[in-house]
Formats: structure tokens, sequence, C-alpha cells
């Protein structure tokens, strides 16, 4: 299946109850967390924050299909209907595909962090790629 947009990839994310998405598909809250995320954006608060806003809900919407944002709530209550493997599997997919797109080089940055909010002994790691011409969203 030739699929041209983040939603796509989506689409056959398993819940764990049945729903009918006559309000707002799973896919399209999937596609708002993913692309505020990548605006940088830490929680669904903020997420819910920025779609909301009028430019980027027409954004949304001529871009992505999303019609209409959900409200915070409503939001929380789809989330919680993902089964987390499931949505793991789909997101593989999607970034295999973006990955498939790159011609050039991939750089990956790792870091360690030590914080003194944290217990000392504790230490995250994250990873940051920079990618040049890469479609992520299409």
């Amino acid at each position: 299946m030739n699929k041209n947009g983040i939603s796509e990839y989506f689409e056959e994310v398993e819940l764990t109850k049945e729903y009918d998405g006559y309000f707002c598909k799973i896919e399209s809250v999937i596609t708002i967390m993913i692309l505020g995320s990548m605006c940088g954006l830490k929680n669904v608060s903020q997420i819910y924050l920025w779609a909301s806003n009028k430019k980027n809900s027409e954004f949304l919407k001529e871009k992505f299909g999303i019609e209409k944002v959900p409200c915070y709530y409503w939001m929380l209550c789809l989330l919680k209907l993902i089964k987390p493997e499931s949505l793991n599997q789909c997101f593989m997919k999607w970034i295999k595909a973006v990955m498939s797109q790159i011609s050039g080089t991939v750089s990956i940055d790792g870091k360690t962090i030590r914080s003194t909010k944290f217990n000392a002994t504790r230490i995250r790691k994250f990873a940051s790629a920079d990618l040049d011409n890469v479609p992520l969203i299409s």
C-alpha cells in the first residue's frame, strides 16, 4: 500500500475497546500528537493548545484532513484506547517509510543527562537525529 501522509500509517492501530470514530479518528489524534512532539511540545496539554490555535488547526485541516481538533479531555480519552504495542508497530512502519526516502547521511547525536532534579544516580539517555531533505510530513 502506498501511503502519503502520517495518518495513513496509523489507520491499523488496535484499540482496547471498540470506537466508531464518529467525531474524531484515532489516527488524527496520533497525527496531532506526533506533529506537536516534532514541534518540541512536551505533553498533551501543550499539544492540545498548539493544535487548537486557529492557524495550526487550519494547517491540520489543509495538510492532513483533520477537520476539527477534539477537546483536551476527548484527546486523552482517545489516547487511552490505543494499545501501545500496536502503536509501536505502526510508528515503526512510518519511520521505515521516512528512512527509505533518505538519500544522504543521518547524523545521530547521543546524550547522557544527569540531573540534580532527580536522583543523582539516575541517568537519562536520548538521541537526536539531524536529517536533511527528509519529507517527514507530506
